[in-house]
């Protein structure tokens, strides 16, 4: 017999930064334990992050938003959705 239950998700912080095109592949791959890295696909293209994930590799482009959750797992977030799931907290 199924009991089903309602639960409610646990708010957590998490770090991120903003792939912008201040933010340098050395800064990166620090922040990111090197799970992550600028890189330049094309010629022609801009350049996009690239991010080592349990799902598999994952692409960020400018404006996007880089996740550290908190076991240390990295992903990419579009910024529209982020704006729409997160808020800024304090420190």
């Amino acid at each position: 017999m199924i009991k089903e239950c309602l639960v409610k998700k646990k708010p957590i912080n998490v770090k991120c930064v903003q792939f912008t095109k201040d933010l340098t592949d050395h800064e990166l791959r620090t922040w990111s334990n090197r799970k992550a890295f600028i890189t330049q696909l094309d010629r022609d293209d801009e350049p996009c992050v690239m991010i080592n994930t349990l799902e598999g590799t994952m692409k960020a482009q400018y404006g996007d938003w880089i996740m550290m959750g908190n076991y240390e797992d990295v992903y990419p977030i579009r910024q529209d959705i982020f704006d729409a799931t997160y808020d800024f907290v304090r420190d």
